[in-house]
């Protein structure tokens, strides 16, 4: 039985092999590039390991531990303010990714890069990422370490760290401190947003043990595993108990040595490479059919008359003319179902307004504690991010629901109006491949780079909380405008303050359902424009390709470019399928 790496290598020989065949024997293909590009992703296909875990856990020097030297800063005070992407080459050096796109090369030493900590570092909200190459002897050239900032909330890491990296991670590598282990804040995080994205496994250190004495880390232990079974429930996972430090210090560390085995074995056949191979292969599942239509439709026009070809060519020359009608009656269609999509949601999304301030009016009634103040400006704001966080997690799979079922309408739309105008030579139905085919669309969520989604949260959640004021959900809600609440206060009137604060918090949530119905509809908005652009474009590139088969067909019968384009026959498409 082969291995997942020798299934990868003969997927890569497979791909390469249908590609030389396209590009020998079917030149003008529409569905060449597609074929070029799932080559190129399977070729390039690494495997991520994202690093979280809040501030002070030793991230980084767990990381030194890896790549076996101490180059990212670990000091007491510096704590890592930018993601890191650490990949493999001979030549080290740093690149700088700019939010505004420009890149800027750079060098590579523990020094330089202690000027992107919070500590040291000034405008690094202007950072979307570095990346830092250098030799990855013990890890292997495919292996990716993403070190994620430290932050004092797990809650408050930058989306791009929730919705981007983890979700195209093989492993995250979640590090807990084990003097101070599973705060509410991790497992809020772990449950919230890691465990909803990561497709793949998700793998616990616990790290500075030694800190601890024996009998103090086997209860601890104890604690961390009972915990994190009830959080995992009936999902296995691994605890590693490590110091980080003593792994910098000593390769061979037996705790570290086992991780980094375990880390090794997982990145390369563990569940998210699986899930990422499965995807390739009905990637290239698709392609063969499409050839095969492609082929099929080839075989017709060799055993038709040069009568019948010339009048396909006509018929393709009078569909083109009538091009513009057919794409305006489609643009219609699909405009009017961008608008119900966008209805739908903002369905939703009044509904989810009304849940939101019955809950919020509940808890403030409820409330009963000394500091009224504090708990209206600091902990109903974060209630109120987390359960909008909450709506975009659950209804976005639903918006990408609605637009994929929309791709397969438009598609279905052109490859019926394609036979009906195409009576000639149709006998076999190779339109079908532009349904097969597909058109992928995940442009503002930026997932161009493909592979999976976990399948509950997908990467169209990210797009919309960035659109949301970047990000930043949370509501302002101060009462210093409110004279009368020290002294409702004062007087203990908890009841009439309460009264008194509830409009403004009223307020601020429907300014709040405001941005996220802008956003929501703002996303929808772009992924389906681009939808419509891209079947457009795919429909004139299979149309093209269609008359392209006819006029060297013709010309073969001419004697012309008969040896430049030979004849395709289905056992050559077989002989690489088998």
């Amino acid at each position: 039985m082969l291995t997942l790496n020798e299934k990868h290598a003969e997927l890569i020989q497979q791909t390469q092999s249908l590609l030389t065949l396209i590009e020998e024997k079917i030149p003008h293909a529409a569905y060449k590039e597609a074929i070029r590009d799932l080559l190129h992703d399977i070729q390039a296909d690494e495997h991520l390991i994202t690093v979280l875990g809040e501030f002070k856990r030793g991230k980084s020097t767990l990381i030194n531990a890896l790549i076996e030297q101490p180059l990212l800063p670990s000091d007491v005070t510096p704590t890592t303010a930018t993601i890191n992407v650490l990949r493999h080459a001979e030549q080290s050096g740093t690149t700088v990714y700019m939010q505004n796109g420009e890149i800027i090369d750079d060098q590579v030493s523990p020094q330089h890069l202690k000027s992107f900590t919070f500590e040291e570092g000034s405008d690094l909200q202007d950072i979307h990422h570095l990346e830092i190459k250098l030799p990855l002897g013990q890890l292997g050239e495919k292996m990716v370490i993403v070190d994620t900032p430290g932050v004092g909330d797990l809650n408050e890491h930058r989306l791009d760290v929730s919705y981007s990296y983890i979700p195209r991670s093989s492993v995250v590598l979640f590090v807990f401190d084990a003097t101070t282990p599973l705060r509410k804040s991790e497992m809020e995080y772990l449950t919230e947003t890691v465990l909803k994205l990561s497709f793949g496994e998700v793998v616990f250190v616990a790290n500075f043990i030694d800190r601890l004495d024996e009998d103090e880390l086997e209860e601890t232990l104890d604690y961390m595993n009972t915990r994190l079974k009830k959080v995992m429930k009936d999902v296995p996972f691994r605890l590693f108990p490590l110091s980080s430090k003593d792994a910098l210090c000593d390769p061979q560390n037996p705790e570290f040595v086992q991780l980094l085995s375990y880390l090794k074995k997982q990145a390369h056949q563990g569940a998210g490479s699986i899930t990422k191979f499965s995807f390739f292969e009905e990637r290239l599942s698709k392609l063969f059919t499409v050839v095969q239509q492609d082929i099929e439709q080839i075989e017709d026009m060799r055993q038709a008359t040069d009568t019948e070809l010339e009048q396909a060519l006509a018929e393709i020359q009078d569909f083109n003319q009538q091009a513009k009608v057919h794409e305006d009656t489609l643009s219609d269609y699909i405009a009017s179902r961008k608008h119900e999509i966008v209805q739908l949601t903002f369905k939703s999304i009044d509904h989810f307004e009304e849940n939101v301030k019955e809950s919020i009016r509940e808890n403030i009634e409820l409330f009963d504690g000394p500091k009224f103040k504090n708990y209206v400006e600091k902990t109903i704001p974060v209630t109120i991010k987390h359960q909008i966080k909450g709506w975009v997690n659950s209804y976005s799979p639903q918006i990408e629901t609605l637009i994929k079922k929309l791709e397969k309408e438009i598609l279905n739309g052109f490859s019926t109006l394609f036979k009906q105008e195409m009576s000639l030579l149709r006998k076999s139905d190779s339109s079908h491949s532009l349904q097969e085919l597909g058109l992928s669309i995940k442009t503002a969520a930026k997932s161009s780079d493909t592979t999976v989604t976990s399948g509950l949260i997908t990467a169209g959640a990210g797009t919309i909380m960035v659109l949301l004021s970047g990000g930043l959900l949370l509501p302002v809600i101060t009462l210093a405008g409110f004279p009368l609440l020290n002294k409702l206060l004062g007087e203990k009137k908890l009841a009439e303050a309460k009264a008194e604060v509830l409009p403004q918090i009223d307020e601020e949530i429907s300014h709040l359902i405001e941005k996220l119905k802008t956003s929501t509809g703002q996303y929808i908005a772009d992924e389906v424009d681009q939808l419509e652009r891209k079947a457009f474009l795919r429909f004139e590139q299979y149309v093209a390709s269609y008359k392209q088969s006819l006029e060297f067909e013709l010309a073969k019968r001419e004697r012309k470019h008969a040896e430049n384009h030979p004849d395709i026959k289905m056992e050559e498409l077989l002989s690489i399928k088998n």
